[in-house]
């Protein structure tokens, strides 16, 4: 069991429970409580995510998460994913740029970085492009993000850009 507390304005608990070091369930207890629950493929790959709101399918091929496809009583959203040949180890997505490796809803990046949601993506996403359903609103938009990568000489990211003009530096020590 993982548990990790929040403090400051938002104050929420979460609590973590592992079954053969992966995350199986998970609640979260404060404001916006939930509950989600894990489920992975014989290749330790994360499949399926359950939350309160809605159910995401996961597809991977070779080593990368391709597809994932959430339903709700509402709506539908299928956001695909293209990628580069550059490596997601140790990379940490921020918020406009979080589909660099691609954003589970009711997933913790860092636990799932670290390999507790079984296997990690192999590399970082090059576009993304999400399609909602119904027709989309004008809320709602159809997106197709594409990200460009800075490396370092050790092959590290130093900086990612997207086509919406979002920039992120990156140091490495």
């Amino acid at each position: 069991m993982i548990e990790a507390q929040s403090t400051g304005d938002y104050k929420a608990t979460s609590t973590f429970y592992l079954k053969n070091g992966k995350i199986t369930n998970s609640t979260l207890k404060g404001d916006n409580s939930d509950v989600v629950e894990c489920i992975y493929d014989s290749n330790d790959q994360l499949t399926k995510v359950i939350t309160k709101d809605n159910s995401t399918n996961i597809s991977w091929q070779k080593g990368n998460i391709t597809q994932l496809s959430t339903q709700s009583k509402n709506y539908s959203i299928i956001t695909k994913f293209v990628y580069t040949n550059h490596s997601a180890k140790n990379f940490i997505t921020l918020s406009e740029l979080e589909d660099c490796i691609p954003a589970i809803d009711g997933i913790d990046p860092i636990l799932f970085m670290q390999g507790y949601y079984g296997k990690f993506v192999n590399n970082l996403v090059e576009n993304a492009f999400t399609d909602n359903k119904p027709i989309p609103t004008p809320t709602d938009e159809v997106e197709d993000i594409t990200y460009t990568y800075t490396l370092d000489n050790k092959g590290k990211v130093v900086k990612v850009t997207d086509n919406n003009g979002n920039i992120r530096n990156y140091t490495w020590k």
